[in-house]
């Protein structure tokens, strides 16, 4: 027993403290968290449910701080076609455009925490609409999510 013990240990402080180097200090205290829980239990399945937990709640702070808009949303007058039309109806497209269309643009992986952070720009926008005073028949009524830039998204 005491040889397996005296194993472990020099693999585990081997391990630990030569991966300082590698690691940020958050994710090396991660990894200090869950070799102290597999010690003070003496039992691998804890050490294995607290990393999955602290991990997983570290990739999902990390991940919902990262904005999932390439830029502030478009108006609908910044968007062109390449289909021709006459001057005078391009122009009234691009007015009705400009105020019934908004297009938000989306890039890496949407999360549920970054899906709300779209929701809630979009929410602002029309909120700001109502407080300005805007007609009803000039506010926001199209949003269109251009997903060209996005990698997947999380049911």
């Amino acid at each position: 027993g005491s040889l397996l013990f005296f194993a472990g240990a020099g693999f585990v402080v081997e391990n630990l403290w030569g991966s300082r180097r590698y690691l940020s200090f958050g994710e090396w205290l991660q990894v200090l968290l869950i070799v102290s829980v597999f010690i003070v239990t003496e039992a691998l399945l804890p050490a294995v449910v607290t990393g999955g937990l602290v991990t997983g709640f570290s990739f999902i702070v990390k991940y919902a701080m990262i904005p999932a808009t390439t830029t502030v949303p478009t108006k609908g007058s910044f968007i062109t076609t390449c289909e021709k039309r006459g001057e005078l109806l391009t122009r009234k497209v691009q007015s009705i455009a400009d105020r019934w269309l908004m297009v938000v643009r989306l890039k890496g992986y949407l999360f549920f925490g970054s899906s709300q952070k779209v929701t809630g720009l979009v929410r602002e926008m029309i909120a700001e609409e109502v407080k300005s005073g805007r007609p009803k028949y000039e506010r926001l009524r199209y949003v269109i999510f251009d997903c060209e830039l996005l990698d997947g998204m999380d049911a």
